[in-house]
């Protein structure tokens, strides 16, 4: 392949070379004698970062299908014949291949029970400041009963040891979920019961998807956030507190949830969902776990006019690579300080804002990847503190804004780990979605960074602790029909299946459980065990007839090390000279 666009894209060629070193490819040959040309991808090497679009002008064997190639000789059918370990990819081998998100949350630190009560109450006099004095103060008597009430309430649920609220977290469910088809709704997980589920199912296969939201609130819909504003607006008019507070949180729940969505959808630009005219089936084009934040953004209906929207600065992009296991996107704001809805001004009253109080934003920096690597790390005394996320958004009133005021806390931090570690242990593949607002000084100085890295260093840690989380997403990729009943049937043959991955651990255990390999894995274990503890019973006399019967290789290396040499002859010959056959 030719390279034409490229962003940071480097090569692994040695099965054609036999150079280890990753080749960094440019868009015109360096040597252009060379015939490894830099310019040009080959086929069976490996990609190893960056990202890019090429001419494809050549095919192994011009195309295998179309001259009709014939594999004559089988190795692998006949290496398999002998195999006792199987190692096998996860995604799209074990599984489907078909990623798709069913479950996100977000966080936000809300207002307090009393402060939101008190906000429906003063919009209530607001409202009722043409009526007489009487009606004016039965309602905000009203409104202070209703603060009570909420403020018992609170203190109760807080006494219940055995019950663990989530203060600043929000799950929704993702449903339907069928493929990759772009409609869908995001409903509150709590109240999507298996009826409501049947009667949206119901409405899905008519075709019926704007309805959705008659049956359980959608806060994924565009107006969303606007209806339930107006619904609080209209119950303070009543002089009904708590279901104000209530609808200004579903308008807050909604705003965090779209731009959560759209800041995923930007970070995603390469992969595309298309439709085929023939077939009228769904499909994306591109990185795989991209799809599932593709297809969720289109649920909530976003698509590319929200690339010009928010134009992407494409010489400052952060691609995705093994190591980093995470990709940041730069793009510039349709209005200062404001991204979809959520607002990154600073407020006059933040501790933070006195030297900056004045700054602008003009841009935004979006970061994705795996919550382990996006966010914490472990220190003292196990608990999680955050390396790079450092805010939170505060709802109130219907709207949400980043909270300057304090760093997240490590109760905060562990709310985080807690909903992240409930969404592995379900099979999901986690990804973290943070933004960090950005200045034109600060987006000169990503400008002159030398290189891909040296911009992921000042975005992540420069200041530290300086990104601001939107969210969590969890997708699901079923596994592959047939797929348990071979790990059964490798394990009935004593073949050992492996799994690799790289998932989180939890996200991978509870995978590896599904499909049988984490069982197999543990009957193999007690089986060892056992074997370990019969030898132990054969005495000594025994074990020595199976060592002069058998020669363990990593015996013929020093200190026993495979890894190391090989020991001197004259240890060598009294290991190999006491029998004639050996296995």
């Amino acid at each position: 392949m030719r390279c034409l666009e490229l962003t940071e894209l480097k090569t692994n060629e040695a099965i054609l070379t036999g150079e280890s070193e990753d080749v960094t490819k440019t868009v015109s040959a360096v040597d252009p004698d060379s015939p490894f040309a830099s310019n040009l991808c080959f086929a069976s090497t490996i990609v190893t970062n960056g990202s890019g679009r090429c001419l494809v002008y050549a095919t192994g064997m011009e195309t295998q299908v179309k001259r009709k190639a014939n594999v004559r000789k089988l190795p692998a059918v006949e290496t398999l014949g002998c195999c006792s370990v199987i190692c096998s990819d996860k995604t799209g081998t074990l599984t489907e291949g078909k990623m798709t998100a069913t479950r996100l949350v977000v966080f936000s630190r809300k207002e307090s029970a009393a402060a939101a009560a008190a906000a429906a109450a003063a919009a209530a006099a607001a409202a009722a400041a043409a009526g007489s004095k009487e009606e004016l103060e039965k309602e905000t008597k009203e409104a202070a009963q209703d603060s009570n009430e909420i403020k018992k309430e609170n203190k109760n649920e807080n006494k219940n040891e055995n019950k663990k609220e989530n203060k600043n977290s929000f799950v929704f469910a993702v449903y339907p979920t069928k493929g990759f088809d772009p409609h869908g709704g995001f409903f509150e997980l709590q109240k999507l019961s298996e009826e409501k589920k049947a009667t949206i199912a119901a409405l899905h296969a008519q075709g019926a998807y704007s309805s959705f939201g008659r049956v359980l609130m959608d806060y994924g819909a565009a107006d969303a956030a606007a209806a339930a504003a107006a619904a609080a607006a209209a119950a303070a008019a009543a002089g009904d507190a708590a279901a104000a507070a209530a609808a200004q949180a579903d308008a807050a729940a909604a705003a965090q949830l779209r731009g959560l969505l759209a800041a995923a959808f930007l970070n995603s630009h390469s992969t595309k969902l298309t439709r085929d005219p023939k077939t009228k089936q769904w499909t994306t084009s591109g990185n795989m776990s991209e799809g599932a934040l593709v297809v969720a953004a289109a649920k909530a209906g976003f698509d590319g006019s929200l690339l010009e929207m928010y134009p992407r600065e494409a010489a400052l992009e952060v691609p995705f690579n093994s190591s980093r296991k995470l990709s940041a996107s730069v793009h510039k704001l349709q209005t200062p300080n404001s991204f979809c809805s959520l607002s990154f001004a600073r407020s006059s009253s933040s501790s933070s804002s006195s030297s900056s109080s004045s700054s602008k934003f003009t841009h935004v920096a979006i970061v994705k990847g795996a919550p382990d690597k996006a966010s914490p790390a472990h220190a003292g005394q196990g608990l999680r503190l955050y390396r790079h996320l450092g805010y939170m958004l505060r709802s109130g009133e219907g709207c949400c804004s980043m909270d300057w005021s304090s760093k997240m806390s490590q109760d905060e931090g562990l709310e985080i780990k807690q909903q992240n570690d409930e969404l592995s242990a379900a099979a999901l593949r986690v990804l973290a979605v943070a933004a960090k607002p950005l200045t034109p000084a600060q987006l000169q100085t990503l400008k002159e960074a030398e290189g891909a890295d040296e911009r992921l260093q000042q975005i992540l840690e420069e200041p530290q602790r300086g990104l601001l989380l939107l969210g969590l997403v969890g997708s699901l990729d079923p596994p592959r029909a047939g797929v348990q009943q071979a790990v059964l049937q490798c394990g009935a043959a004593g073949i050992e299946v492996k799994m690799i991955t790289g998932d989180q651990l939890k996200t991978a255990c509870a995978v590896a459980a599904e499909l049988g390999i984490l069982q197999q894995h543990q009957q193999q274990q007690q089986q060892q065990q056992q074997q370990q503890q019969q030898q132990q019973q054969q005495g000594e006399q025994q074990q020595q007839q199976q060592d002069d019967a058998a020669i363990l290789c990593a015996r013929l290396h020093q200190d026993d090390d495979p890894s190391l040499p090989f020991k001197p002859n004259e240890e060598l010959d009294p290991l190999v000279a006491k029998s004639a056959s050996r296995v």
